[in-house]
C-alpha cells in the first residue's frame, strides 16, 4: 500500500487497519511519506482513543520505533509524548501508562548509552 487518502479514513477497525498497513507495510521513507506517515500516526491514535483501546496505543508506541530511527529526535519526542497523553485518556489505563513510561524510559537510556558508545 504505497498512499491512502488521509482525509477519508473510515472510523473504527477498518480505519485503524488502514492507517496500521499504511504505517507498517509502506516502507518508503521520502520527505513527503514521513509526513504523510506522521499524520497517519496522529489519526490512528485518535482513532484508538475513540475506540478506548489503551493497548493498541501501546502497543503502537513499541510498533513505531523503526519509524522514530528515521525521523529527528525532536518530532520522535513529539509523537511519544502524544501517545503517551493518548493513553491517559482511555479510562483504567493508568498502570499501562506508566508501564510504557517506564519502557519508554529503558530505550531512551539504552539510545543514550548507544550513542555515547559511537562517539568514542
Amino acid at each position: 500500500m504505497a498512499t491512502l487518502d488521509l482525509d477519508n479514513v473510515p472510523e473504527g477497525p477498518a480505519g485503524v487497519q488502514q492507517l496500521r498497513d499504511y504505517l507498517f507495510q509502506n516502507t518508503a521513507m521520502d520527505a513527503e511519506t514521513v509526513k504523510n506517515k506522521e499524520k497517519a500516526v496522529t489519526l490512528l491514535t485518535d482513532l484508538l482513543v475513540k475506540q478506548q483501546d489503551a493497548q493498541g496505543l501501546t502497543d503502537l508506541l513499541t510498533q513505531l520505533r523503526s519509524f522514530f530511527n528515521a525521523i529527528p529526535k525532536a518530532k520522535t519526542a513529539k509523537i511519544v509524548r502524544s501517545i503517551i497523553d493518548s493513553i491517559a485518556k482511555v479510562p483504567g489505563s493508568s498502570k499501562l501508562q506508566v508501564g510504557i513510561s517506564r519502557s519508554c524510559t529503558r530505550v531512551c537510556a539504552l539510545g543514550a548509552e548507544s550513542h555515547v558508545s559511537a562517539r568514542r
